[in-house]
């Protein structure tokens, strides 16, 4: 996924497999992810960044259910809870 310049939000819901961000700004992009996505028991920013491993100079969130988020040229020490958001309502979301 690429979001181009400026501030970026990327939603990720259950059943999307495995993606890449080519151009995460951590600075500015926040990523939006579903609550307990996959099943997964995660419902904080914090519990998402604490999913989070670096390989090789880039990101992956372990998203359960073979699926996963890869922020590629992101390391981990640039991301803070502030780059996360938990969502509970899709029907009413505005991005």
């Amino acid at each position: 996924m690429t979001g181009g310049g400026g501030r970026d939000r990327y939603l990720l819901v259950s059943g999307d497999g495995f993606d890449h961000i080519v151009d995460f700004d951590f600075q500015n992009d926040v990523l939006l992810t579903e609550s307990a996505i996959n099943g997964t028991l995660l419902v904080t920013a914090a519990q998402v960044l604490a999913m989070a491993v670096e390989i090789g100079g880039n990101t992956v969130i372990n998203l359960g259910g073979s699926n996963a988020i890869t922020l590629e040229g992101t390391p981990l020490a640039n991301l803070t809870v502030a780059n996360f958001m938990v969502v509970t309502e899709l029907d009413n979301l505005v991005i």
